[in-house]
This record gives C-alpha cells, sequence and structure tokens, in this order.
C-alpha cells in the first residue's frame, strides 16, 4: 500500500476541508504502518541469523507502534537507533522522514528522503514523500519534479495525479493541472473530491459549464459537500442564474451554519436584488460567526456606502482594521469610502497603509494612481512618477494617469518622455484637450515651435475657451514671426481672462514692436 502525502483535500469522499484548495498536509497513518510493517517482514526474510539486523527489527517495530499512538518524538529516536543498527536500510530512513514530516520538521524529512532514495531509487513512495516535503517548504518547483519522476514510475495511481495537479495549481499551471485532475478522475470517477478540483480548474479558465458538470458529478457522490455548493452557486451567479446561485449557498449553510464565505455569497445576493436590509443581516451574522472575516466588514461597508451612508461604513471598516490591521484590502476600501466622503487626507493615508502591506498588487491601480496624483501635488515627481507608472502597468487605459505622469516628467525637463505620456493619454482620448496642451507646451520647450502650434490648436478646437493655450499660441506664433495669429490668440486669452497680466504685457511689446518696425 502506498503512501502520500496529501497537500489539498483529501484522497476519501469525506467532508472536504473549508474554503480551500490546498491545505497543511494530510497523511495516512494507516498507509505508512502497513509499508513499515511490509518493509519488517522483507528486511526479515532478507537479514536472517543477523544479531544487527534483528535489533533493527525491533527498533522499526516500536517506531511502527509508536506512531501508530501519534508519539512522534519517541518513534523518531526508535528510527534512529534502527539506523544506527543498519545504516543501509531504506525503511528506517523512510520511517524517519515520515516522523518529521508529520512534526512539520520538512527540511529534516527532505534530507531522510532523499537518503531512501540514494539507497533504492526505485522506491516510488519515497519520491512521492519527498515532493510533498518540498512543497510545505514553498520549494513548488521541486515539488512538481518529484512528482512527474514518480509519474514514470507508476503512471496509473489516480492520488499521484491528483497530488500533481495540486503542485500545478499552486504554481499557477492551471492546464496542467486540468491535465493531471482529469486522469485522476478518469482512474478514480467514483472520487468527489477529484472532480471538486477538476471543477474549480475549470471555473478558474471560465470554462463555466464544464465546472457545472464536474461539480454536480461530485455532488451526486457526495451531497453533503458545503464547499462544493458553494462552488457551484458561485458559477451560477457569474453566468446570471441567480435564483439557483442563491439555492446552493443556502444548502452550504444547511450543511455548515457557520459557513462564513456561504452568508457573504447570500448577503451579495441580496445586494444585487436591492434586498439592503437582508444582505446586512447576512454580514452581520458572518461577523457575528467569525468577526476577524475581513470580507464580511467589506461588503457590510459596501452596502452602507451604496445608500450614501459614509459614516456606517467607515465605522464597519474601522472595525475591520481593528481585527486584521495587516489587511491591505481593508485598508484599501477604507480609503476609498474616505475619498467618496471628500476626506482625501484620510483616504491618502489608507491607500499608503495597502500599497505598504500589499504591494505591487493589481487589484490596488486606483490606489497607486491617487497616491501619484496626490505627490505630483506636492511637487514630489519621483516618488509621483515610481506610483503612477507602477498603477499604469495594472490599469494601462487610464489616459488621466498618463496625463498627470506626463506633468511629472515635464515639470522635471523631462520632455521626449513627458511626450511618450501625453501622447499615451491622447491615443486613450482623442478629444483630449489638456493632453495637446500640454503636449504643445513640451515642443515649445524643445524649440519646435511647429509642433508646439499645432498641439495647442487641436487643444483651443476642443476646448475654445482654454485660455493657457490661447496664450501660449500667442508666444509660439511670436517666437515664428507670425504677428497676426500671435495678435488674434493673445486677444483671445485676454476676453477669456482680463486680468490675465503676461497676456497683457506679451500683447504690448508686440505692439510696440509692430510701431517701431515701421
Amino acid at each position: 500500500m502506498k503512501v502520500y502525502k496529501y497537500p489539498g483535500r483529501t484522497d476519501s469522499n469525506g467532508p472536504p476541508p473549508k474554503n480551500s484548495r490546498r491545505l497543511p498536509a494530510l497523511i495516512s497513518s494507516i498507509a505508512l504502518v502497513f509499508l513499515l510493517l511490509a518493509a519488517v517482514a522483507v528486511h526479515a526474510e532478507t537479514s536472517p541469523g543477523n544479531d544487527s539486523g534483528s535489533q533493527a527489527l525491533r527498533h522499526y517495530e516500536a517506531g511502527v507502534s509508536f506512531l501508530e499512538d501519534g508519539q512522534l518524538d519517541p518513534a523518531i529516536i526508535e528510527f534512529r537507533e534502527a539506523i544506527m543498527q543498519e545504516p543501509d536500510s531504506e525503511w528506517a530512513y523512510f520511517g524517519l522522514g515520515f516522523a518529521y514530516a508529520e512534526k512539520g520538521l520538512y527540511e529534516q524529512a527532505i534530507e531522510q528522503y532523499k537518503e531512501v532514495i540514494r539507497l533504492n531509487p526505485e522506491l516510488a513512495d519515497a519520491y512521492v514523500n519527498l515532493g510533498a516535503a518540498y512543497g510545505e517548504t514553498g520549494q513548488y518547483d521541486l515539488e512538481i519534479e518529484q512528482y512527474e519522476e514518480t509519474v514514470l514510475l507508476i503512471p496509473d495511481d489516480a492520488t499521484l495525479r491528483y497530488n500533481l495537479g495540486l503542485a500545478y495549481d499552486t504554481k499557477g499551471l492551471q492546464d496542467e493541472a486540468i491535465k493531471e485532475y482529469k486522469k485522476a478522475v478518469a482512474l478514480r470517477p467514483d472520487n468527489a473530491n477529484y472532480r471538486y478540483n477538476l471543477g474549480l480548474s475549470y471555473a478558474g479558465k471560465g470554462l463555466y459549464d464544464l465546472a457545472m458538470g464536474q461539480l454536480k458529478a461530485g455532488l451526486r457522490l457526495y451531497p453533503d459537500d458545503a464547499d462544493a455548493r458553494l462552488a457551484l452557486g458561485s458559477i451560477y451567479a457569474r453566468k446570471g442564474r441567480h435564483d439557483l446561485a442563491m439555492e446552493q449557498y443556502q444548502e452550504a449553510i444547511e450543511l455548515r451554519p457557520d459557513f462564513v464565505e456561504a452568508h457573504n455569497r447570500i448577503g451579495e445576493q441580496y445586494a444585487i436584488r436591492g434586498q439592503f436590509e437582508q444582505a446586512t443581516k447576512q454580514y452581520e451574522q458572518a461577523i457575528t460567526i467569525k468577526p476577524a472575516d475581513p470580507k464580511a466588514h467589506i461588503l457590510l461597508a459596501e452596502q452602507y456606502a451604496i445608500k450614501g451612508q459614509y459614516t456606517q461604513a467607515i465605522e464597519k471598516l474601522k472595525a475591520g482594521i481593528e481585527f486584521n490591521p495587516g489587511n491591505a484590502d481593508v485598508h484599501y476600501v477604507l480609503g476609498k469610502i474616505y475619498l467618496l466622503d471628500n476626506q482625501y487626507d484620510l483616504t491618502i493615508k489608507e491607500y499608503e497603509d495597502a500599497v505598504r502591506i500589499k504591494p505591487d498588487f493589481r487589484g490596488f491601480a486606483d490606489a497607486y494612481l491617487q497616491l501619484g496624483l496626490h505627490y505630483s501635488e506636492k511637487a514630489q515627481y519621483g516618488k509621483a512618477i515610481k506610483l503612477l507608472e507602477t498603477g499604469l502597468r495594472f490599469k494601462p487605459d487610464d489616459a488621466g494617469a498618463y496625463c498627470v505622469l506626463g506633468i511629472c516628467y515635464g515639470d522635471r525637463g523631462q520632455y521626449d518622455r513627458a511626450i511618450a505620456q501625453f501622447e499615451n493619454a491622447i491615443r486613450l482620448r482623442p478629444d483630449y484637450e489638456a493632453a495637446y496642451y500640454f503636449l504643445g507646451l513640451c515642443y515649445g520647450h524643445k524649440g519646435e515651435y511647429d509642433l508646439a502650434i499645432e498641439q495647442l490648436e487641436k487643444s483651443v478646437k476642443l476646448k475654445p475657451g482654454y485660455v493657457g493655450a490661447h496664450y501660449f499660441l500667442g508666444r509660439y506664433y511670436n517666437e515664428q514671426g507670425d504677428y497676426d495669429h500671435a495678435k488674434e490668440h493673445l486677444q483671445l486669452a485676454l476676453r477669456i481672462k482680463p486680468g490675465m497680466t503676461s497676456a497683457r504685457k506679451l500683447l504690448d511689446n508686440l505692439a510696440r514692436a509692430q510701431i517701431s518696425s515701421k
């Protein structure tokens, strides 16, 4: 009987773990005992009359017995004694590695499994457990490598295929994960957990019909799977079948009344229907069950914010932060609500907390852009540029952010970089008069007056009352010696803004120059 370390849901059709595809390891101690006893029998047959071998056997048996009782420290001592008596016994190393893994000492377990493989390169189970131990230490590439080697030795083992799928999932390799889950399901079609993870992977790829097929098949095998009910409900919701989604979420709560995420999802369904009180009740129930749940606090606050009740929304999020001071999402949403409530300084504080806690996160694009705007207004251009570029990497269709970034580069005298950003803004918004204006200024600073005039003319065509554009057109036409057009635009600037002294001064100078030239 093979030994496997299951990094996710177990190989049985029993109750699944909560809210996760991958959880801490669950190892079948019974499986280990069978394997170790088999090893003892083999050793007894191959070492007749060997006194050290007999002592090693006694230590093996003691180690196995301790493992059965969950006494890991004595088991470790016995397996070490067995190795001292017989240093080339792969089974003693195997048992020692297993005991270390059960204690969470995965680095030590890795060393023992490596020794097993050195002694017996064909022992597939050692590769499986070595791979699982690598996974527990975050060495996912090595985990996958070990599983892939083992598949060559035992290609038709469903659990191994399943574990390999889990490892691929951890690395975000969904196509590879689906391939392995499908093989596991083909080998064990009666396993609800294999179907559950295959369904989740299909859903992650947007293949919702295939996902529903696997989840429904799994529920026929194990109808009391609250997680599968939740997953199926989520797919119904994505497909706009909200009544069916609600049915699945309610089934999940009947199966598991303290299922926080199911309460949150039911709240979301009520919110979609505009049933504020029912949605609020579900979120508050989720918080009662698990006060530290950040999502429930966020969803509840968003309900209040939708109704314009910003004070209540802020209170709910502050309560969430008390339980989760290190949760970036709560800080981010609180920043958004402060912005809606026109509390700009507090918005900046919360956004800074959010990006500090969870840096380089795509979901915080708006926070990066808002922070970039804030620091650009304070003329802290280096900081502003870094924040804006990060935000635009996540949200590359924000024309306004490109314009602000261009202004930052322009104010630093980096006109070519500024020009590129204004062109990006215009590409996204061809009617963006401010981008044409600033683009014209950059060309003007570079002394390229023809290009400057071309962009500024576009700006005033889109916004005839753009006083700054008329003023700079007057300046640049004057530089080109086109005094009539210079005079025209300066007069327009003064008509729009009579007190504009710079335009008045330039117009007076132009008039005097024309008089003196006569």
